[in-house]
């Protein structure tokens, strides 16, 4: 048994709190039930104490997460009910404690999107926005919804892309494992062979076993830094700026940039249509969707964009006139406007640049693989040539 303490509103209406023994916090939370009480807050500080560090919310569990309460609210379940419900899963897990710090948080009087924060801070700030355009709108079961549809289409892609890139990371180790063995089993033969005539050998045979010869004499100082560098990559990417300044680069790359373009155009169109069809009014709609963007350029184009239409420009004659983007993607605007579907068509654009995006990621992922290989042929070739450089100038080499 553990004891939890809690705040509850008691029978006529005051606050109360105390301590009550359970073996977890559903239990717990029954007892009070059973009480009369309405619990608001049980602290499993004690539990925390001898579980040790709670993990992090996964991206799937984030996903399950707000694809479970979607389906309460779409049901009709009122959110404060709803949490209480996902809350009491009869364990301690992060899920758990996410949900109980939803329901503190609206139960104290917070907003929803206030309460969603508490509870999942790592979620995509798209699902921020679509939050809170449901809650303005009244329309929050359908935004949870779309923002599980979100998600999972977002996971869909990272996982194709792991999955692609399975293969060229298996061959870059087995290179490098190769490069490690030539460093550390054959180039120090063929420099006991060649000792004290090294300077008479091809430079490029030089460089290569004078490197082998370092590579052997510092052999974990040289695994201690590249461990140390591959952990700099890590702890870089970790930082929202470090991705930021990474994502920026890859739009000026000439294969990568134009997919990254397809995916920010597919992701604003998608959350535009998204928070039309919710009744979000096309002003608000266009600063929330601008929110979603990851590119700073089409950040300051959606900018200018919403400055002309609040002055009484058509959206599509926006669009064509500070952004890039094309022709057919502006008839499907042009075209919704005119016909009073604008959702619909934004909903078309979207689906059509995510097709798009996904062709152009096959055709970069059939670069990566040669591009490995290559990679990794070449500089076992450059060993092997220095190598053999070295075996025919042997007969040149007074022993």
């Amino acid at each position: 048994m553990t004891s939890f303490r809690y705040e509850a509103i008691g029978p006529d209406g005051s606050l109360l709190k105390g301590e009550v023994e359970a073996r977890d916090v559903r239990e717990a939370s029954r007892e009070l039930k059973r009480r009369g009480l309405v619990p608001i807050l049980l602290d499993a500080a004690k539990v925390k104490a001898r579980k040790g560090r709670v993990k992090a919310l996964g991206v799937r569990e984030r996903m399950l997460a707000i694809g479970e309460l979607a389906m309460l609210v779409e049901a009709g379940m009122p959110l404060a009910e709803a949490l209480p419900t996902l809350a009491e899963r009869g364990d301690d897990g992060p899920l758990t404690r996410a949900f109980t710090e939803m329901d503190r948080h609206l139960k104290r009087g917070r907003s929803v999107l206030d309460a969603l924060k508490a509870g999942f801070p790592e979620l995509p700030p798209y699902v921020f926005q679509l939050i809170e355009a449901g809650s303005e709108t009244g329309t929050l079961g359908a935004a949870l919804k779309d923002a599980a549809a979100q998600m999972e289409a977002e996971d869909r892609v990272d996982q194709e892309l792991r999955n692609a890139l399975t293969y060229p990371i298996v061959l870059v180790c087995a290179g490098i494992s190769a490069v490690l063995f030539v460093f550390t089993a054959v180039v120090p033969r063929f420099v006991s062979m060649f000792s004290g005539r090294m300077s008479e050998l091809p430079t490029l045979s030089r460089w290569v076993l004078g490197l082998g010869v370092f590579v052997n004499e510092n052999l974990f100082m040289s695994l201690f830094i590249a461990g140390g560098f591959i952990g700099m990559i890590v702890f870089a990417l970790r930082r929202p700026e470090a991705r930021r300044q990474l994502f920026e680069l890859g739009l000026r790359l000439p294969v990568i940039g134009p997919w990254l373009g397809e995916q920010e155009i597919a992701r604003w169109a998608g959350m535009m249509a998204k928070l039309l069809a919710n009744r979000v009014a096309l002003m608000r709609a266009l600063e929330l969707a601008r929110g979603a963007l990851r590119s700073a350029p089409l950040v300051r184009q959606m900018g200018h964009v919403e400055r002309v239409v609040r002055g009484g420009q058509a959206l599509s004659r926006a669009l064509a006139d500070h952004t890039s983007f094309d022709a057919a993607s502006l008839n499907l605007i042009r075209v919704g406007e005119r016909a009073g579907q604008l959702p619909k068509m934004l909903t078309s654009l979207a689906n059509l640049h995510e097709r798009t995006s996904r062709d152009r990621l096959k055709r970069v992922l059939l670069l990566i693989e040669p591009a490995a290989i290559l990679m990794i042929g070449g500089v076992i070739g450059v060993f092997i040539t220095a190598i053999i450089l070295a075996i025919t100038s042997v007969n040149q080499i007074t022993l």
